[in-house]
């Protein structure tokens, strides 16, 4: 996990885009995780966790894995779990650039944030 926050910090720091603080649930793996909690004390980065049984406060998230459970992993059938995985940077791909999301105005997320297909949607800053 704490490879994978790194290598997420790392990416988004090429983009330019350097993160205050990371909200999680209050799973072990976070809680517990001394290597995440060094990496983001040296980084600078705040670890907020949620209170427990209050899964609105991470909605985002959780509207998130509704929609890709929904449209990418029981949207169809798949041969086996490597058709399933296959399918899933197209389904991605799809989410991002042309379906349209009424948190913005019908409209899909990267061309509401300005990018072009091969980049990652910038945040909007507040």
């Amino acid at each position: 996990m704490t490879a994978f926050v790194a290598r997420a910090l790392t990416f988004y720091g090429g983009l330019g885009i350097h993160p205050e603080g990371l909200q999680t649930d209050n799973a072990w793996a976070y809680v517990h995780n001394n290597s995440l909690r060094e990496l983001l004390t040296q980084r600078g980065i705040r670890h907020r966790r949620i209170p427990p049984r209050t899964p609105k406060r991470n909605g985002k998230v959780e509207r998130y894995q509704q929609t890709l459970a929904r449209e990418w992993a029981h949207g169809q059938r798949y041969r086996d779990s490597n058709a399933r995985a296959a399918a899933l940077p197209i389904w991605l791909d799809h989410y991002n650039y042309t379906r349209n999301h009424s948190s913005l105005g019908n409209r899909p997320p990267s061309p509401a944030f300005g990018t072009n297909r091969g980049t990652t949607p910038r945040p909007r800053r507040r």
